[in-house]
């Protein structure tokens, strides 16, 4: 009913598809945007994820000076580099974001922002940073702790936000929720075996291979799995299409999770050709989230440009990982190994945030309750009390663009010519200086509540 608090019902299965935020949209008639700030991105999540964004500019821009010679090396700095975006910006964005996210997807009580999980986490990180680099085992084993501690409650707030029971659950409209839950218990993982590479646990939990099980932890666990379940959410928001079905998005994590647990176990046990069915799995299931959700934003500009562009970047070296694993005179792994993470990062994960983060903080500001509604609240206040207007908007420019495909084909050239590493690098390292200082940009730049509502 047109103006009224009743939501509309979907009237086929592919309305039912379309997440209860669109509905709840249309049902008001696209009446203006009333937000609420219990519902934003919390601030200092969001202050946060600038200064590591930032910090990863410096760092990048320190790796270039490296790379042609004008300034010494020091052996933390690569583990800073790379962890200022796959711990830092990603984990404040994270923990900012999802239990918003889910509340919308959910229809359940909005989340109150936490100042002791926001504490934890970043004491965790300041540690981190500090500790790492100088070596320091004490502060290695109490950052640590403070990030394991600071996620586990992130999981049982998430954990406690289960969405309403529907009757048809082969038409309930999908939820990133799972892929979330999925998502941090392999951070979890990943920060144990990380901390324990510094501590010497790796020999008594017999991990065979810490280093690269911590990679595989953060990057084809952690990682893949939290920016699957941004797809989830928001890609039918963004173009107002019919997303995963309940059942298309059980097959998606089930594989994605079994094929990433097969990538963690491979390096834990030693037993190399696990990493062959956990990479078909997770090909397989990439590839159906490629096709349903990120193609059918093409139309949406250079913002799904840059989100196609770089699903392409995690295909392509997933692609090639058997080759790797089987051996062969022309791959030599440990070439691959120093720059093969940093493509994964730079040449996929980066330019994902770049396009989904900006629409993810969109949503969770705009999209709010028209009164305040204070967490614990039923869930029926939030979606008869909800009302927004038009879609968020994918980030991303044409320089962006741009940037995010010269950085990965720049360290993949480092790799196939040795000859030409060093500037290839450094060409690398100053684009990714400039794209973080551009992100650190557009999260400064993001809508507050109160200039939504004049929208």
């Amino acid at each position: 009913m047109i103006g009224g608090r009743q939501a509309a019902r979907p009237t086929s299965d592919r309305d039912a598809l379309v997440p209860a935020v669109m509905r709840r949209s249309r049902a008001a008639g696209n009446a203006p945007w009333d937000p609420d700030p219990e519902l934003e991105m919390p601030a200092p999540f969001r202050w946060t994820a600038v200064l590591f964004a930032a910090l990863g500019a410096l760092a990048a821009l320190d790796a270039a000076l490296v790379g042609l010679g004008l300034v010494p090396t020091h052996a933390g700095l690569l583990w800073l580099r790379v962890h200022l975006v796959t711990l830092g910006l990603l984990a404040e964005l994270a923990f900012g974001l999802l239990p918003g996210l889910v509340a919308l997807a959910t229809g359940g009580a909005v989340p109150v922002f936490r100042p002791g999980r926001w504490l934890l986490l970043n004491l965790g990180l300041l540690t981190l940073l500090v500790g790492i680099p100088l070596v320091r085992r004490p502060m290695i084993a109490l950052g640590g702790t403070l990030v394991l501690a600071a996620t586990v409650w992130l999981i049982l707030e998430l954990w406690r936000q289960r969405p309403a029971p529907a009757p048809d659950a082969g038409v309930q409209p999908a939820s990133g929720r799972r892929f979330y839950l999925a998502a941090l218990l392999f951070l979890v993982v990943g920060g144990l075996v990380g901390t324990g590479l510094w501590l010497g646990w790796g020999p008594g939990l017999g991990i065979r291979v810490p280093r690269e099980t911590h990679i595989h932890a953060n990057i084809w666990g952690f990682a893949s799995l939290l920016m699957a379940g941004l797809l989830v959410d928001l890609a039918p928001a963004l173009s107002d299409r019919a997303g995963l079905g309940r059942r298309a998005a059980n097959l998606v994590l089930g594989s994605l999770s079994l094929g990433a647990g097969l990538l963690l176990v491979a390096p834990w046990t030693g037993l190399s050709w696990l990493m062959l069915p956990g990479i078909l799995l997770y090909i397989l299931a990439t590839a159906l989230l490629y096709r349903r959700l990120v193609l059918p934003l093409f139309p949406l500009g250079v913002g799904a440009r840059l989100l196609l562009t770089s699903y392409l970047w995690i295909l392509l070296p997933a692609l090639a990982l058997p080759l790797i694993v089987l051996g062969g005179e022309r791959v030599s792994a440990a070439r691959l190994e120093p720059v093969g993470p940093s493509i994964l990062t730079y040449g996929w994960l980066l330019p994902a945030l770049l396009a989904l983060a900006p629409a993810a903080a969109s949503l969770v500001a705009k999209a709010a309750p028209t009164g305040r509604v204070a967490s614990g609240s039923k869930p029926e206040a939030i979606r008869e009390g909800s009302r927004m207007v038009g879609p968020p908007r994918l980030g991303g420019s044409e320089r962006v663009w741009v940037a995010c495909s010269f950085v990965p084909l720049a360290l993949a050239a480092s790799i196939g010519f040795p000859e030409l590493a060093a500037p290839a690098r450094s060409l690398a390292f100053v684009l990714l200086a400039g794209l973080l200082a551009s992100f650190a940009r557009t999260l400064m730049d993001l809508p507050d509540p109160a200039d939504a509502a004049a929208t």
